[in-house]
């Protein structure tokens, strides 16, 4: 073989393999991006296995099943709050408190005829679990903010039925917020919706089309768009992302939100949603309300139009809301703008990290959750995978 020949033998070689390379991503980013993007069975055994509310001495509560309007049926927690019930008459709860809570006390109790707290969360969860792995949190919020907590399980996710996709999951939040209004003790309450990661996106969407029933929105860290947020993540995926099916198109869709109260909670050091993605969401919320600040890596106003934005400097995708503060400002926005008292207010301005870099800040998410920390089992329960 010459050496001509062994030129031309060498870049056919790499040609064929280069596009051999692409094509098996374009069919694995085309064909298998909702078991990427909805991994359900993560940790191992979350289709069979979802915890139950009163493993964490939330004994009230009712286990639901939803059927859709496409004849779906998928699982839910009803954790009722009795009205009247205060904070102090019960003990102080915290993560510590809520994660020590694991020993099974009694069975769920109804109390159908008791007049319930005047105040009903839906919880959206990330994208990874199911609702299970998120009671320690739904515990604080039913403590802190005195309110009945809803939580679902996506199709597709625990025991629920279906398998999940952007239509589905979209389906599945309007039948939980139908079936809350059409409750006899929670049609009445003020409803807020609470989204993490993807259930941030979930939540936005809910929010944008049931403006008139909502009371309050809260996002923790989530995207402007899977297309937008892809490169951060997979940067040798950042020319493929026209073939993304599953958008949560949450930059657009926020803003056909233009007068809900809305909080918006971001991590300094998340290594998979960059911070500029949230404060993207935040210009995009403020500019369909009025004149606002482009967003930068400077400072973002904490209070404008209606939307509150907060930084936690040390939040990381998945311990963000272990972070000193959290629940103080979700408080805060609570009895501001739903409850209605205005004494909680502030002003000023938060500042706003540059990016993590994306590929290096996915290998610490996995160590964070290798390593255990609290965030790590209160957050993900302890996945082995980073929500999204």
């Amino acid at each position: 073989m010459g050496l001509l020949d062994l030129v031309q033998w060498v870049v056919q070689g790499t040609v064929y393999v280069g596009l051999t390379a692409v094509t098996g991503g374009l069919f694995l980013l085309y064909f298998y991006q909702n078991n990427l993007i909805y991994p359900a069975h993560f940790p191992p055994g979350s289709r069979q296995s979802v915890s139950k509310p009163d493993e964490f001495n939330l004994n009230d509560y009712e286990d639901v099943t939803i059927t859709t309007p496409d004849n779906v049926k998928i699982k839910a927690f009803l954790i009722r709050r009795p009205k009247g019930t205060t904070e102090q008459e019960n003990e102080t709860v915290d993560f510590a408190t809520a994660l020590r809570d694991g020993v099974r006390k009694r069975g769920p109790e109804k109390q159908d005829a008791e007049e319930l707290a005047e105040y009903t969360l839906i919880y959206c969860h990330a994208n990874a679990g199911n609702m299970g792995h998120r009671l320690p949190i739904a515990k604080v919020f039913h403590s802190r903010c005195n309110a009945n907590v809803v939580m679902f399980s996506y199709r597709g996710y625990g025991q629920s039925e279906g398998s999940p996709s952007e239509a589905g999951l979209k389906i599945d939040a309007q039948a939980t917020l139908d079936w809350v209004l059409a409750h006899p003790q929670l049609r009445n309450t003020k409803i807020v919706v609470y989204g993490q990661s993807l259930g941030g996106a979930v939540a936005i969407h809910l929010a944008s089309t049931n403006e008139d029933k909502i009371a309050g929105l809260i996002v923790e860290n989530t995207f402007l768009s899977l297309p937008k947020v892809v490169p951060h993540i997979l940067p040798y995926l950042k020319y493929l992302t026209f073939l993304c099916t599953q958008v949560w198109d949450s930059e657009t869709t926020i803003q056909r939100i233009p007068r809900l109260p809305i909080l918006l909670l971001s991590g300094g050091k998340d290594e998979l949603i960059p911070p500029s993605q949230m404060a993207g969401l935040c210009y995009a919320a403020r500019s369909a309300r009025g004149k606002t600040k482009a967003p930068s890596t400077s400072t973002v106003k904490r209070d404008e139009h209606g939307i509150r934005f907060i930084v936690f400097p040390n939040g990381t995708h998945n311990e963000t809301c272990v972070q000193r503060g959290y629940f103080d400002e979700v408080l805060a926005f609570w009895r501001e703008c739903i409850v209605g008292d205005g004494s909680q207010s502030k002003s000023g301005e938060t500042l706003v990290p540059k990016d993590v870099s994306n590929v290096d800040g996915v290998l610490e998410a996995y160590k964070t959750i290798e390593k255990g920390g609290e965030g790590s089992r209160l957050v993900t329960g302890g996945l082995g995978v980073p929500r999204m």
